[in-house]
């Protein structure tokens, strides 16, 4: 496979997009690249991003993944994801008082 330009223009118009939210505190891009025999991995990051919030979403984007698999390997471990949202969000709650939330959770 090789990424022409057209794949290149597609990329940047899709973060132009996100980029113009209005409202916009933070963001953070991750990109897997399979190679083989091996996985690269690059992140970027910019803003106001909690590091407990950065968790949290990153393991509710796996559930979803889980989901969509819907394997029934991926399906046994959403349970156990759920989990450690909940536990994350207890520790969340147990350092910064009670009734404070990690952001974006309703």
């Amino acid at each position: 496979m090789s990424v022409t330009a057209e794949d290149r223009v597609k990329i940047h118009r899709y973060i132009d997009e996100i980029m113009d939210f209005e409202g916009l505190e933070g963001f953070f891009f991750k990109m897997a690249f399979y190679v083989p025999d091996d996985v690269k991995t690059f992140q970027y990051g910019q803003g106001n991003i909690p590091a407990d919030d950065q968790i949290r979403t990153d393991m509710r984007m796996l559930v979803d993944q889980c989901r969509k698999l819907g394997t029934p390997r991926a399906l046994f471990m959403i349970p156990w994801i759920e989990h450690c949202i909940r536990v994350l969000e207890m520790l969340y709650e147990r350092d910064y008082g009670e009734g404070t939330e990690v952001a974006g959770h309703a």
